[in-house]
């Protein structure tokens, strides 16, 4: 169906509210701002008026989608965000009820900046018509490994500015590489058991297909390098270990020849796999510097800092060319006569957009 102005506005609206009403609510309250209470106000009022829009439809019909699906569930979180901002402001002495609410709306307003970048994600797919009948295992592998990326990246690069370094050290007495560790053995226990139908064809070795071997081998690559990392911390977990990144560098190395059935598709992962590999070496090194006996002195004059940053923007730029590297996309790119170096630009440049950003909100706070 035809995208008509409701839907623009409808776009435009929801772009707004969840793209810089609702992070700058964010930051007004973590910072205890007067300005929260106004700007979430503002946000949930355009988001109200930007749902209506949506529903607007002339007895148009469109297919049933996650982001229609999510829409439902947010206007009830944000419902409950309501109601415990109004609770909180008319009831100040209530003791233990008062800290539970407290806590829901806190952990609740922190998580529209996850919320909000799926939902908005989620809306561009609608909006292009992917994932749908047979591209959908395909497209909800790329997009949540791709999504996954980009999030780790972001929080990365937050670590890597001075708050976030203060904060690390208050926070915990373990170092980023354990957390990495446990990401990287849960993620590689998921992949080995989901990637492969286990149970459902022949357990010989003909039934499984070339696709299957790559990503069930590339589960336990990941589980076994994740496990390895957790016995070396286990006794000191506020070392440094390069397991993390290792088993990151070896899986660009496997993207960069990963079996594809178009040409384009075999090209745009071996960016991906290059620019993981990339961003592995940097974290080794950083890694490297700070376990040496420079590493205080490096420290002290951001060269660690500029390392990890480094790192964190391929890991970034990593994610959003694997979320554009699905089936789908490489037919849209070959269809429309559109040359391999102009998409990889397009879709490098919307990482730097996500860099630019994450600093601005930084910048804000």
């Amino acid at each position: 169906e035809s995208i008509d102005v409701w839907l623009r506005l409808h776009i435009v609206l929801m772009l707004v509210a969840f793209g810089v009403l609702f992070p700058l609510g964010i930051l007004f309250g973590i910072t205890k701002h007067w300005l929260h209470v106004p700007t979430q106000i503002a946000a949930v009022a355009i988001t109200a008026v930007a749902f209506v829009f949506a529903h607007v439809h002339g007895g148009r019909s469109f297919p049933e989608s996650a982001h229609a699906r999510a829409a439902n569930v947010i206007a009830v979180l944000i419902a409950a965000q309501v109601g415990c901002g109004i609770f909180l402001k008319r009831f100040r002495n209530v003791g233990v009820l008062r800290s539970v609410v407290h806590g829901v709306h806190r952990w609740l307003g922190l998580g529209w900046l996850l919320l909000g970048c799926v939902q908005c994600w989620l809306g561009l797919v609608a909006y292009l018509g992917f994932c749908s009948a047979d591209h959908k295992g395909n497209c909800l592998a790329h997009e949540i490994i791709g999504g996954s990326f980009v999030a780790y990246g972001v929080a990365v690069w937050l670590t890597a500015s001075g708050d976030g370094r203060r904060w690390l050290r208050r926070a915990s007495d373990r170092s980023t590489d354990w957390a990495d560790a446990l990401l990287v053995t849960f993620w590689g226990m998921f992949n080995t058991l989901t990637e492969h139908p286990w149970g459902q064809a022949s357990w010989h070795f003909d039934a499984w297909n070339h696709t299957d071997m790559q990503h069930t081998s590339m589960g336990v690559l990941w589980l076994a390098g994740g496990a390895a990392a957790l016995a070396t911390l286990a006794r000191w977990p506020a070392q440094r270990t390069p397991l993390p990144a290792l088993v990151i560098l070896f899986t660009g190395g496997g993207m960069v020849a990963h079996h594809q059935h178009h040409k384009a598709g075999v090209m745009t992962h071996a960016w991906f796999g290059r620019t993981l590999m990339a961003a592995a070496v940097l974290r080794i090194i950083e890694i490297m510097l700070e376990e040496g006996n420079l590493g205080y002195h490096m420290d002290q004059c951001g060269i660690l800092v500029a390392f990890r940053r480094l790192s964190a923007l391929l890991m970034v730029i990593a994610g959003i060319l694997f979320c554009g590297s699905t089936e789908q996309a490489v037919e849209v790119m070959a269809t429309n006569d559109i040359d391999l170096v102009t998409y990889m630009n397009g879709l490098i440049s919307v990482a730097f957009g996500i860099a630019l950003y994450v600093e601005l909100l930084v910048a804000v706070y």
